[in-house]
C-alpha cells in the first residue's frame, strides 16, 4: 500500500499530460481503424487468419470482367475470395458470364427458384435434410462424365462448423499438369491420342452401395441423360495452353480398346501417381453467412467448350470430402 500512502498527488494540476496522452492514443486507435479498411476491409479484426500457399483473392461485388477471370484462373488454378456476402440470384448472375449453367442430373436439393445451384450439407430441418450429405467423398473431377465438360465450380459456403476456433473440413485440389508432367516418358507415348470411358454412375452406385446411403438408384431417365463417354486421357488446357492428365477415380471406368487387365493396372497407377502430397493443395472453407445452412454450388459449363475445365472440386465443409481439379 506504500504506492498509495502520498495522498495529496497533484491529478487537476497535471491534467493536462493526461489529456495530451488520451488524445495520442485515440488517434493513433482511429488511425489503426481506417488501416485496416484499406487492408483487410473491415473496421477491426477479431482474430488472426493464417493462410498458406499461392492466394488470390477477388471481390465479385467489384467490378471484375470474366476475361480477368478466366486470366486468373488460368494463371493460379483456384481462385478464393473470402468473406462474398453474395446473393443466390448475384451467385447465379455471376456465373453466366462464363457459359450456361449446368443442373445436375440428380435434381435434388437444389436452391429456391435456382435449379442450377446444388446444396450440399449434412444438416437437417423439420426431419428433412437440407442438402445431399454425402457428395464429394472421393476424388474426383466433376462432370468428366459429361460430353460437354465445364470450365469451373463455383462453391459458395453458407455454413462451416468450427472446432477450437478452426473450420472443419477443408476443400483439397490436386495439380494435374504436374501429374501428367511427372508420368513417365514411357507411359507417356503409350497413351498418347487414347481415351478412356468416364461414367456418372460409377461413383453414385459406389454411393448407394454404402451402408446407410439414402441416394436411390439412377432411373432410365437419369442413366439417359448422362450415358458413358469417351475422354482423351491426356487434354490441352484451354487457359494455359499445357497438358493435364484427363483421368480420376471417381468416373473413370476403363481405357478404351485396351486389354481389361491392362486398363486396370494403368488407371490404377495413373490414380496413385496423382496421390503425392507435392500434388496437393488444401482450402479450409469460410464462411460467409452463418444465419444460412447448407453450402450453395453453381457448376459452370460451356455447351461446346475449346478444351477441359481448370478446375474440379466440390465443396466441402461438413465434411473432410476430398475433392480432386487441375490447379496450376
Amino acid at each position: 500500500m506504500r504506492l498509495f500512502s502520498q495522498s495529496d498527488y497533484p491529478f487537476i494540476e497535471r491534467r493536462k499530460g493526461a489529456y495530451v496522452i488520451s488524445a495520442l492514443a485515440l488517434t493513433i486507435s482511429i488511425g489503426a481503424m481506417i488501416y485496416n479498411v484499406f487492408t483487410i476491409g473491415t473496421w477491426m479484426n477479431y482474430g488472426v487468419d493464417f493462410t498458406g500457399g499461392s492466394l488470390v483473392q477477388v471481390d465479385f461485388n467489384k467490378p471484375v470482367t470474366a476475361a480477368e477471370v478466366r486470366r486468373a484462373l488460368g494463371r493460379h488454378g483456384v481462385l478464393l475470395s473470402p468473406r462474398q456476402p453474395m446473393t443466390a440470384d448475384g451467385l447465379a448472375t455471376f456465373g453466366r458470364r462464363f457459359g450456361e449453367l449446368e443442373i445436375n442430373v440428380a435434381n435434388a436439393y437444389h436452391e429456391p427458384n435456382h435449379p442450377e445451384m446444388m446444396i450440399l450439407s449434412n444438416m437437417g430441418k423439420d426431419g428433412k435434410q437440407l442438402g445431399a450429405n454425402d457428395a464429394g467423398q472421393g476424388w474426383h473431377t466433376d462432370m468428366s462424365y459429361s460430353k460437354d465438360i465445364a470450365l469451373a465450380n463455383i462453391l459458395h459456403a453458407q455454413h462451416v462448423p468450427h472446432r477450437y476456433g478452426k473450420p472443419l473440413g477443408e476443400t483439397q485440389f490436386r495439380n494435374m499438369h504436374a501429374a501428367c508432367d511427372d508420368l513417365p516418358e514411357a507411359l507417356k507415348q503409350k497413351l498418347e491420342g487414347r481415351t478412356a470411358t468416364h461414367d456418372f454412375a460409377k461413383f453414385w452406385n459406389m454411393m448407394v452401395a454404402k451402408p446407410g446411403s439414402t441416394r436411390k438408384p439412377l432411373t432410365p431417365e437419369q442413366r439417359a441423360k448422362k450415358p458413358p463417354v469417351s475422354q482423351p486421357l491426356f487434354r490441352r488446357h484451354p487457359l494455359t495452353g499445357r497438358l493435364v492428365l484427363y483421368a480420376n477415380p471417381g468416373y473413370t471406368m476403363f481405357i478404351d480398346d485396351m486389354d481389361t487387365q491392362e486398363s486396370g493396372e494403368i488407371l490404377d497407377f495413373l490414380f496413385r501417381h496423382q496421390e503425392r502430397a507435392e500434388r496437393e493443395h488444401d482450402r479450409e472453407q469460410q464462411e460467409d453467412h452463418p444465419q444460412d445452412p447448407g453450402h450453395r454450388l453453381a457448376e459452370l459449363v460451356l455447351l461446346r467448350p475449346p478444351g477441359l475445365r481448370p478446375l474440379g472440386e466440390r465443396l466441402v465443409g461438413l465434411h473432410n470430402f476430398r475433392h480432386q481439379g487441375s490447379l496450376i
